[in-house]
């Protein structure tokens, strides 16, 4: 799997931040599809009631991808920086690079949301990711 991820970051595609925005919206679209289901999950797992899940898990992940997409663009954009005299006339800049493959090790007591957040992270980034969800969350790692 990591092989693959890593011949996918390799074709380019993930710097396109247009690219970036619509993984993200799918992303986003398939978690709130799925709402009831990972509610169920965690209760199934940790007990938690829909408004817990809801609000501790699902609706953070979902407000992660919607602050990302209101920012990537200006996290993306290239910035200005100053150069040491010694580089004078020279002009110095920062341009954000995704940085290729990022593993996310999801634990046991908030399995969704702190599994999901750090993937909406470096999709938002332009990285391709891997997810190892817990096994102490059997639910809602399924």
């Amino acid at each position: 799997m990591v092989q693959r991820q890593r011949a996918f970051f390799e074709t380019g595609r993930t710097r396109d931040v247009g690219f970036r925005m619509r993984e993200l919206r799918r992303l986003r679209q398939a978690i709130a599809r799925r709402e009831g289901d990972l509610a169920n999950a965690l209760r199934a797992d940790l007990g938690k009631s829909p408004l817990d899940a809801y609000t501790s898990e699902i609706g953070y992940v979902l407000g992660d991808a919607d602050h990302a997409l209101r920012r990537m663009r200006a996290w993306a954009r290239p910035r200005r920086r100053r150069v040491p005299p010694i580089a004078w006339p020279g002009r110095g800049a920062v341009h954000p690079m995704p940085f290729g493959v990022a593993l996310v090790i999801g634990p046991w007591n908030y399995p969704f949301q702190l599994l999901f957040s750090p993937v909406v992270s470096a999709i938002a980034a332009g990285n391709c990711v891997c997810v190892k969800p817990s096994e102490y969350a059997p639910h809602t790692s399924r």
